[in-house]
């Protein structure tokens, strides 16, 4: 987990972790806001090679989990928060920091056994493997997007391309039993 303070305009590093690429709703951002920021509507904004990702935290949220369409390089990190409820106009801003994401060691086409218990989880795994292969350039013009949300239940994961939307919940539950690798 990564942490951080914003305090009025500013960015201050609590806790910082390796980040290594291809993460699927893996890392997770946390927020520590001073007052001036705590009534506000909340949108964290990570941006890499002029494509920005915005992730709500709406007025109460203070964790994001970092989008899964970032590749290795650097990612700026910033945030802006608005008045829903106000009279006027109001938009806070931040100065962005940098995140560095590193290549991993991700090879695609790994192999697992599903279990009974946990057949769901590769089931979505496999969809998502199969979507995925076919991000790479997308078809006439159109850029495939990857959008991770964290639900009270879990993450939903929803790849929007050309041919249409395809979503996948990972659900939160008890751990269950060990799986086995071939």
């Amino acid at each position: 987990m990564m942490k951080f303070l914003v305090k009025q305009q500013k960015i201050e590093v609590l806790e910082r972790e390796v980040i290594a690429s291809d993460q699927i709703a893996f890392v997770l951002v946390k927020f520590v806001f001073d007052g001036a920021w705590k009534t506000l509507h909340k949108v964290v904004q990570f941006t890499q090679c002029e494509e920005t990702y915005n992730v709500v935290l709406g007025i109460d949220g203070t964790t994001c989990l970092l989008p899964a369409e970032l590749h290795p390089g650097a990612v700026k990190m910033s945030l802006f928060g608005y008045d829903a409820e106000s009279d006027t106009t109001l938009r806070a801003t931040t100065v962005p920091v940098t995140l560095h994401i590193r290549p991993s060691g991700f090879v695609a086409g790994w192999g697992y056994t599903n279990s009974a218990d946990s057949g769901f989880v590769y089931a979505a795994f496999e969809k998502l493997d199969e979507k995925a292969a076919g991000l790479q350039n997308g078809k006439d013009g159109f850029s495939p997007k990857v959008k991770a949300e964290q639900m009270e239940s879990g993450v939903v994961i929803t790849i929007v391309d050309a041919d249409g939307e395809t979503s996948a919940t990972l659900h939160n539950g008890a751990n269950g039993e060990k799986g086995y690798r071939r």
